[in-house]
């Protein structure tokens, strides 16, 4: 039976992998590899127990979950990766009226 320590290890090693927040309906979600949706909010919940306090890759993932959620209320990210990625790639790359 696995203990603590591993779990713990297995729950950062899989949210590691994942690129962003997702807004789904009204809640946010995220979807790391090869596992179902989770919301993320109960993974905000699990990455400040006690287990997780001197791991500095727990806090890195909080914060980036908890900015990206901020990030999609403010309006300043979209909702999900697949619209961003969307968007990014209509933003021109040079500006051609710089031209003298």
């Amino acid at each position: 039976m696995p203990n603590n320590q591993k779990i713990s290890e297995l729950l950062i090693d899989s949210l590691t992998n994942v690129e962003s927040v997702i807004k789904s309906g009204q809640q946010y979600i995220v979807k790391p590899d090869n596992l179902p949706p989770v919301e993320v909010n109960s993974v905000l919940n699990a990455l400040k127990l006690p287990i997780f306090h001197s791991n500095s890759q727990a806090e890195q993932l909080y914060q980036k979950f908890s900015q990206q959620i901020d990030a999609i209320q403010r309006g300043d990210m979209a909702a999900n990766q697949k619209l961003q990625n969307a968007l990014n790639s209509l933003q021109p790359k040079h500006d051609y009226y710089e031209y003298s």
